[in-house]
Parts: C-alpha cells; sequence; structure tokens
C-alpha cells in the first residue's frame, strides 16, 4: 500500500475500503492497481493488488502479497532478500542493528 498516486501504473479509483493497523487505527482505501518497479537486477517488475491510500505516509509491502504472488522471502543474518518467480533476486535490505 502506498500513498503515491504517481507509483500507479493502473488504478481502479473504484475499489474502497479501509485498513486497520495493529493499533487499532483505520485508513482508507482510495482505490487498488499496479505498481512497475525496477529491481536490483535492472529488470522492471509489476506488483499487482497494491492499494491506494493518499494518507499514508511510507509505502508499506507485505510479506504475504509476496508470497501469494509466487516470489521468496527470506531473511537470514540480517538480510532480507526478495527473489520473484524465476528466484532472480528483486531486492536485498541489510539491517543495522
Amino acid at each position: 500500500m502506498t500513498g503515491r498516486r504517481e507509483f500507479f501504473s493502473y488504478l481502479d479509483s473504484g475499489v474502497k475500503g479501509s485498513v486497520k493497523f495493529g493499533d487499532a487505527s483505520a485508513i482508507k482505501i482510495k482505490g487498488v492497481g499496479s505498481i512497475i518497479f525496477k529491481a536490483k537486477t535492472g529488470e522492471h517488475c509489476l506488483l499487482t493488488g497494491v492499494y491506494y491510500i493518499p494518507t499514508l505516509r511510507n509505502s508499506i509491502i507485505s510479506v504475504g502479497q509476496l508470497d501469494a504472488n509466487g516470489s521468496r522471502v527470506e531473511i537470514e543474518d540480517g538480510v532480507l532478500r526478495i527473489s520473484g518467480r524465476s528466484r532472480r533476486l528483486l531486492a536485498k535490505v541489510n539491517w543495522e542493528s
């Protein structure tokens, strides 16, 4: 989910709803669509089912959604790696202690 309209290559603004967070707060969904992003490999990848929430200050990616889309998510020794369906590396994030 993201509040950045310019990220979407496609957006269905007819989809409405809300998302609830762990602190019991809720924010309104103003659409759902697809985002194309450039992976670490330089490839362009499509992420579908992304909620557009204008009031959201930070973009959030769901590990469950990545899994449902066939991606591989691995965390080991403080490093998060996300690979696509073809098992090519899309993103790598190092956690700092």
